[in-house]
């Protein structure tokens, strides 16, 4: 019996030099629902860098909404596509960082600290 993704009509979505970005890639299209195989690169000359490109495949029917999520991948400002999430909110610590006026206090008591102990030589 034949695989249903034989007649698929495959197309040529995106070619990557290193497989890490491919892996990346791909997890991101398949994180979106957009089915993707890889095809080529597994020749290595170092762990991540291949002698060959990896060319990742899409169908057809799935082209124009990988060429989206692709786009949204590689853009800066999430806040304008969907499929990502928007950037964090600003952390504010609860609790301040330094507090002068306690550093303050501690400044004079080592100050009257050295003082008595010169006094008392």
């Amino acid at each position: 019996m034949g695989d249903e993704r034989d007649d698929v009509d495959w197309v040529e979505l995106l070619r990557v030099h290193d497989r890490f970005q491919a892996e990346i890639t791909v997890h991101f299209l398949e994180d979106h629902d957009v089915p993707v195989q890889t095809a080529g690169g597994p020749m290595t000359a170092l762990p991540t860098i291949s002698l060959t490109d990896v060319r990742l495949l899409v169908p057809r029917t799935h082209l124009e909404r990988a060429t989206q999520v692709l786009r949204a991948m590689r853009a800066e400002n999430a806040e304008v596509h969907p499929f990502r999430d928007a950037p964090p909110e600003p952390y504010e610590p609860p609790v301040a960082r330094h507090n002068t006026r306690f550093l303050g206090i501690v400044a004079a008591l080592i100050a009257a600290c050295a003082l008595l102990a010169a006094i008392s030589r």
